[in-house]
């Protein structure tokens, strides 16, 4: 997260399990893309304004804010 540039292909992984983020992660890293990781969706959505990711992978059932609100917000 620290060392992206506005250069760098960046995917947002919206995900509340841990071990199917690190899967998404491991993923986008070998297709080329710095990825960042948020377990809630009101993290995905305050990451998202932050970095201003490429492309974002979001699950619908996420604690705190569900996927459909987050999807609304970033309209």
């Amino acid at each position: 997260r620290h060392t992206l540039t506005e250069r760098d292909k960046s995917i947002l992984i919206v995900e509340d399990d841990p071990h199917f983020a690190r899967s998404l992660l491991e993923y986008a890293r070998k297709k080329g893309y710095k990825g960042i990781v948020a377990v809630r969706g009101d993290e995905g959505l305050a990451l998202a304004g932050q970095y201003r990711p490429t492309g974002i992978l979001l699950d619908i059932q996420l604690p705190v804010m569900s996927g459909w609100e987050v999807m609304d917000a970033l309209k």
